[in-house]
C-alpha cells in the first residue's frame, strides 16, 4: 500500500508539472518581433509576427514568414526571462529576452554562424 501511494504521489508530482504557469499563459496571443543586426540599435521593417499558444498545457509558439510558419522549440519563460529556438531554414536562431515593460528585449544569436544582434518582442496593438 505504501509503494503504491509513493507511485502516485510521483505520477502526480510529473503531470503537475506538466501544467503551463501562469507565466507562460500571459504569453498567449500575437507578438511583433524585431530583430536588429549586430551594430544596428534598431530594428528596420515590419517584424515578425509571433503566435504563442497552449495546446493543453503545453506551450507553443510559431513564427510567421512570407515563407510558411517557422515552429519555436525549446520556449521557456519563468515571468522575467523569455529563450526560445527557431529554424530558419539554414540555422537555429536562439533567442534569450528580458521582460521590460510590456515587452522584451534582449538578443538572438545563430547557431552556426555565430551571427546575431538585438531582439525586441511586443505584444501586437
Amino acid at each position: 500500500m505504501r509503494v503504491l501511494r509513493t507511485v502516485s504521489l510521483a505520477v502526480l508530482a510529473a503531470v503537475a508539472g506538466l501544467a503551463a504557469t501562469d507565466a507562460e499563459k500571459s504569453l498567449v496571443g500575437d507578438w511583433l518581433m524585431r530583430p536588429a543586426a549586430q551594430g544596428d540599435p534598431e530594428a528596420k521593417g515590419p517584424g515578425i509576427l509571433v503566435t504563442f499558444a497552449l495546446e493543453g498545457d503545453r506551450l507553443t509558439g510559431k513564427a510567421a514568414q512570407p515563407q510558411g510558419h517557422w515552429p519555436l522549440t525549446d520556449i521557456r519563460y519563468d515571468g522575467r526571462a523569455l529563450s526560445f529556438r527557431v529554424h530558419n531554414g539554414e540555422e537555429f536562431l536562439e533567442a534569450r529576452l528580458k521582460r521590460v515593460d510590456e515587452g522584451f528585449d534582449g538578443s538572438y544569436v545563430g547557431s552556426e554562424t555565430r551571427q546575431g544582434g538585438r531582439l525586441t518582442l511586443n505584444r501586437k496593438k
